[in-house]
């Protein structure tokens, strides 16, 4: 062994320091593009493609895929039922009021993970449920529901959870 003129060569597959900041930005860019992409879902100023007002009697409503989301929804029902699927959703404000008049009705809510929903309803011989909701991330939009609901139901459900996410605790 000479131990005179010891040299440090680096290996041929790890990046130059300029290539690490390079790497490191790329990331942070990401990070960003993530974030954004959560922002994107309020666009303030948006004309809802829907009416703010649903009133299905003995009947189906329903608002899914791709649709712009008034600032305030009515849901009346009476003996009906209202299907809201907020999955695809661009929303006009970050705050969404949903006022209920539910009669011997069914309201389904469906949600992006992220999204915050307060339940302020008001249930007289009915009930209000949520599953899978998570954790609330704050550039997601917020509902907030309020109202009266009389023998009715109201579901609010998240992303449904792989199985393998179920086996690896991840819900």
């Amino acid at each position: 062994m000479n131990d005179e003129n010891p040299t440090f060569q680096q290996p041929a597959f790890a990046p130059e320091p300029q290539d690490e900041a390079l790497a490191l930005s790329e990331v942070q860019d990401q990070h960003r593009a993530d974030n954004q992409a959560l922002a994107t879902r309020v666009v303030p100023g948006a004309v809802a493609t829907v009416s703010s007002n649903l009133f299905p009697i003995l009947a189906t409503k329903k608002y899914e895929g791709e649709w712009v989301v008034p600032e305030t929804l009515n849901v009346s029902t009476f003996m009906g039922t209202a299907i809201l699927d907020f999955t695809d959703a661009t929303f006009t404000s970050p705050e969404v009021i949903i006022d209920l008049r539910l009669i011997m009705g069914t309201l389904k809510i469906f949600t992006p993970a992220g999204l915050t929903v307060i339940d302020d309803s008001n249930p007289i011989m009915g009930e209000v449920t949520t599953k899978n909701l998570g954790r609330p991330n704050p550039g997601m939009p917020k509902l907030v529901l309020r109202g009266m609901l009389v023998m009715s139901s109201v579901a609010i459900r998240g992303p449904k959870i792989s199985l393998l996410d179920r086996i690896n605790g991840k819900f």
